[in-house]
């Protein structure tokens, strides 16, 4: 996904947003991070990937 004003505004909540970024090689550690703040109910959050395999996990996994 393109990172747009209107694409971060869906996620934002009360005007913030959490942000990390990270390669394939930390697909475990994203996975887990985006894991327990879903476990947390915090929904205001993206992921940026920095190569595309780890684009494509994410994207399969719905992991934004």
């Amino acid at each position: 996904h393109d990172l747009t004003r209107e694409f971060v505004g869906k996620y934002a909540r009360d005007n913030l947003i959490i942000v990390t970024w990270a390669n394939h090689a930390y697909l475990d550690f994203v996975l887990n991070w985006a894991g327990h703040l879903r476990d947390l109910g915090v929904t205001n959050f993206l992921v940026g990937a920095m190569d595309k395999p780890l684009m494509d996990e994410l994207i399969e996994r719905k992991v934004y």
